[in-house]
């Protein structure tokens, strides 16, 4: 969508479509690491670099080493008195930092909103927040969590300079170093928050610490260093290097209050200057608020560019972020059937443009119109109310020639499954996305293969198979099926047993009679009862550890995975996707009351339809796009702001929403219901 530029700033900006801020120019990194190098501009970025705040940041150093804090001498022993001075200065320091910029942004306005990048105001009803209120909140962290911890930092590592525990430098015996360690340490300071902060979105510790960070999408001063106080722990720890590296005290309080304070002008959640040199604001940051994924460290070492995950927030690069989420037309080019209850159908992008080479075990997200509970495709466009429903289906096969490979079984009642099967037909044109998923095939060295698939199941685990490399280790894949005419995709699993000898297939049919290990291929073995976790320990070689990938039915899955765990213990990973979510029977289909559903950003306001199954395939059909990945409760990608109502859920999810928010893939509005979305 072409973005209207309305509203020019003064800071070298506009305002979008959707009323966001965004710079005329690219964010770009300093001009250091750059071949071949750019003289002019590295002297006029070398100047604002030693002039400016970080010229600023070093006055507020002297003046709190020479005139707000005790001399050395005192502090070689812990005492109250001391420790209070340091807590009381740093405690008025952000107070007057981050106090000052939201007193001169937030209360005063005296930018308006020019420049501001998100065009709302912090939140002061979100419940995600402390007390509701996001300004609270983040001043609770600030001042309960982090001045302490930061404080703690200077208290013990002042005792240790007393005491002369820490390497020592000065001006009179290196002047040189002396002055270009305070050079240095931005540089340190970036390099270090880059990988603290990519430690910290690693899931255990993002679910657990780093997510409070992240509730500030529209970020003000206050959120700075409005962190969990395990984050803080890791965030100050930039000063232990003084502990290893000869240095002055006024070095390390330079290290440590530039780190404190520079997160307020960093995070206003403005772009503008003070007078002609002072500059703030960090689009480059707020990036990563909003999307995630991209820009963790600053814009002095272009580390995410060395790591390909760099946003420089172009509209073409937003554009093309969009793209990948969106839904995209696709040809079925070829229908087979590949068991009574199987077909796979071969889609082909309807434009001829590039598809995305899937990873072994991805999905695409299918979307098909439907009138009166039938298909709906290629059809006239008329004035007739279509719904659409969306489902998740596996790749089976590596994209290739330009084309994926769903298959589906037809399910008992399944509106989706049977109209694919019976009204899907070569030449029909549908609407997909992705591929998405996080149920991928990653080999381990040392630990081979395990692969057990029950029914349908084997789709993701066919598209693994096919990049299982040749080693001398072997693969082993336990398939589970009813009977032998429903075994899918037979013969490219035989084809792949003798191009690669390392894989080993035992096959259990749970309502086939017969000898014991009457073979359904030479290469198989086959078993006439129902597999289970016993008879895999038996096949598999004791004393090793394995990595695992279990396909199936929720039950199963979690009854698999259990005991495998308890028998083979945390070291052999364990993969899983069910393809059933736990039904609890909901039924809402008698409601007579008419409940209003508020689609809060896309500014519309729809009745809701008991026909759907969920809020995302109503959120879809009404034209309104939401995120979504697993479609049922697993990965949280659709998590949104409940800003009023209350939703209820079809099945028990995986991940449980946070407080304040809903899955829209799994629930349904149980009163009239305000979205932020």
């Amino acid at each position: 969508m072409e973005n209207s530029r309305t509203n020019s700033e003064s800071v070298g900006g506009y305002r979008d479509s959707r009323g966001e801020w965004r710079p005329e120019n690219p964010v770009s990194y300093a001009p250091i690491f750059v071949f071949p190098p750019k003289l002019k501009q590295f002297l006029i970025w070398l100047v604002n670099y030693l002039f400016t705040w970080n010229l600023f940041y070093l006055g507020i150093v002297l003046l709190s080493y020479y005139y707000l804090q005790p001399p050395l001498e005192q502090m070689k022993t812990f005492s109250f008195s001391w420790i209070s001075i340091l807590l009381i200065r740093n405690m008025a320091l952000v107070w007057i930092i981050y106090g000052g910029w939201h007193l001169y942004l937030y209360i005063l306005k005296k930018k308006g909103n020019k420049g501001k990048y998100n065009p709302r105001w912090q939140s002061t009803d979100g419940s995600t927040f402390l007390w509701n209120n996001q300004v609270y909140d983040n001043v609770f962290w600030t001042c309960a969590s982090a001045v302490p911890i930061w404080t703690a930092y200077e208290v013990f590592t002042f005792w240790l300079y007393a005491n002369g525990k820490l390497p020592y430098l000065d001006f009179q015996t290196h002047p040189v170093w002396f002055v270009l360690i305070f050079l240095l340490i931005p540089f340190w300071r970036e390099f270090h928050f880059y990988f603290i902060h990519r430690l910290i979105h690693w899931k255990p510790l993002y679910d657990k610490v780093h997510y409070l960070h992240h509730y500030n999408i529209n970020p003000g001063p206050w959120s700075g260093l409005a962190m969990h106080p395990v984050e803080h722990l890791l965030y100050f720890s930039v000063v232990l290097i003084h502990w290893v590296v000869p240095s002055h005290p006024l070095h390390f309080l330079f290290n440590s209050q530039h780190t404190a304070l520079t997160p307020a002008p960093g995070h206003t959640g403005f772009e503008g200057k003070l007078g002609k040199f002072l500059s703030f604001g960090s689009y480059f940051h707020y990036l990563h608020h909003r999307l995630f994924e991209c820009n963790y460290g600053e814009s002095t070492i272009p580390l995410d560019k060395w790591f390909g995950i760099f946003e420089d927030g172009s509209q073409t690069q937003t554009e093309r972020l969009a793209a990948a989420n969106a839904f995209r037309k696709f040809t079925v080019t070829k229908v087979v059937d590949e068991s009574p209850e199987v077909k796979s159908f071969y889609l082909k992008c309807a434009d001829h443009a590039a598809i995305k080479a899937n990873e072994p075990g991805q999905h695409l997200t299918i979307k098909l119109p439907f009138h009166k509970n039938k298909l709906w495709v290629n059809q006239p466009e008329t004035d007739v109310r279509v719904k659409y429903t969306m489902r998740n289906y596996s790749i089976s096969d590596i994209s290739k020639n330009g084309e994926y490979r769903i298959s589906v079984k037809k399910e008992n009642k399944g509106l989706v499954s049977s109209a694919m099967h019976d009204s899907l037909r070569e030449g029909d044109v549908i609407e997909a996305r992705g591929p998405k998923g996080s149920f991928v095939f990653k080999p381990k060295k040392g630990k081979p293969g395990v692969f057990i698939a029950a029914g349908i199941g084997i789709t993701p685990i066919l598209s693994m198979l096919k990049t299982v490399p040749v080693t001398n280790e072997d693969s082993f894949v336990f398939l589970a099926v009813k009977e032998r005419k429903l075994l899918t995709f037979k013969d490219e699993i035989v084809q792949l047993c003798q191009a690669n000898p390392g894989i080993k297939v035992f096959v259990f049919f749970s309502r086939e009679k017969g000898d014991e290990k009457q073979d359904v291929c030479p290469l198989w073995e086959c078993y006439h009862r129902r597999l289970d976790v016993e008879t895999i320990k038996e096949i598999l070689p004791t004393n090793r550890h394995f990595n695992f990938y279990l396909c199936g039915p929720h039950e199963m899955t979690q009854s698999f995975m259990r005991e495998i765990t308890n028998c083979k213990g945390r070291r052999s990973p364990i993969h899983f996707e069910n393809f059933t979510p736990i039904q609890l029977g909901k039924n809402r289909a008698n409601s007579n009351t008419i409940v209003q559903v508020n689609f809060k950003k896309s500014g519309k306001t729809v009745e809701w339809d008991n026909e759907y199954r969920n809020i995302l395939e109503f959120a879809e059909s009404n034209g309104i796009r939401m995120e979504a990945g697993c479609m049922f409760g697993e990965c949280g990608a659709c998590s949104t702001n409940i800003v009023e109502g209350k939703v209820d859920y079809n099945y028990k999810t995986a991940i449980k929403p946070a407080n304040g928010k809903c899955l829209p893939c799994s629930c349904f509005p149980e009163s009239d219901l305000v979205l932020d979305a």
